[in-house]
Order: structure tokens, then sequence, then C-alpha cells
């Protein structure tokens, strides 16, 4: 079982893309299952994305009303008390693989990687746009510190590039 982690399901390319990903996948037994970190989603993408997989959001996992979540920036979000054991029986449970496409879903990664850890889920992360992790030059920031730690941190084997130039920019900024 794997779980993708997005901002959103606004009509773009990383969403076209689950959808796709999704509907190829209905014969593999191994269900992909998403958790969108806003409930912000193009109501056709939303439907068709729910006919193949199960979708998830983060809102229903924290300790806030939704009338007051739905107003905050997806980072804010991830610093709100979770429901530690909902998440763990409806997201986690029998999960094998995370795939994070972008720096949002990379903080919510972060946030509960050492519990993924404990389970033995692996992640992976995708580089869909060459500048989507290339931000050393706000190294001073608290949050862009603990996601340089935590890039640096992650095996090579993880990391998906979907051009050369990426994979050569990423070894040269990350090692």
């Amino acid at each position: 079982k794997t779980l993708f982690i997005n901002e959103s399901l606004i009509a773009g390319g990383i969403e076209t893309f689950m959808v796709r990903l999704a509907a190829n996948n209905v014969s593999n037994q191994a269900k992909i299952n998403f958790l969108l970190l806003k409930r912000n989603y193009d109501a056709e993408l939303y439907q068709q994305l729910c006919q193949y997989s199960n979708v998830y959001f983060w809102d229903d996992f924290v300790y806030f009303p939704k009338s007051i979540t739905n107003k905050l920036p997806s980072v804010l979000k991830m610093l709100l008390p979770i429901k530690k054991q909902k998440f763990i029986n409806e997201i986690l449970i029998d999960l094998n693989r995370i795939h994070v496409p972008d720096t949002n879903a990379l903080f919510f990664l972060s946030r509960f990687s050492n519990l993924a850890k404990d389970m033995k889920i692996s992640f992976s992360l995708g580089i869909y746009h060459i500048n989507e992790y290339n931000f050393l030059k706000y190294k001073k920031v608290y949050f862009i510190r603990k996601l340089i730690g935590f890039i640096k941190s992650v095996e090579s084997k993880n990391f998906l590039f979907f051009n050369e130039i990426s994979r050569d920019t990423y070894s040269e900024l990350y090692n």
C-alpha cells in the first residue's frame, strides 16, 4: 500500500499524474491512497481519484474544527496536534511507502517520519520541478534548516527524478 501526500487536487501536472497513477494501478492489489493537505480540489479530478483510491484530508486528523483549519496555510496545519491513533489506524496501517512531490508534503512527511520508520514504511521524494527543493539560500530560516537536514538524511535511491538535469543539479546541491 502506498500513500501519496499532496497539497490539494487543483488541476495541474502532479494532480493529473496522481489520477492517472491511481487509474492505471487498479489491477494491482496494492492500493494507492492519497492524503490532501487542503480541502481544495477540482470536483472532476476528485471524483475520478475517489473511483480508484482512498482519499483523506489532513483536517480529519487534527484536534481543531475544520472551520479553523480550512483557513490555515498547510505549513501551520502541520504544527497542530494530531489524532495519532486515528492517523495510524486509517493511514499508516499496512502502509509500505509514502511518496511526496513537493515541499509542503515534505514538511508533513518530516513531521511523522520517525513514526513511519518505526513502522518500517519507506518513503520517496519526487523531483517534478528542478527548483522544488532548491532552497539552500534560505537556510537561515528554521523550517528550511530542518528540511535541508531531512533531505540530506534521505538515501539517494529514494529520490525520483523526472529528468537528468534535475538529478545532476540535486547531486551537486546535496551531494
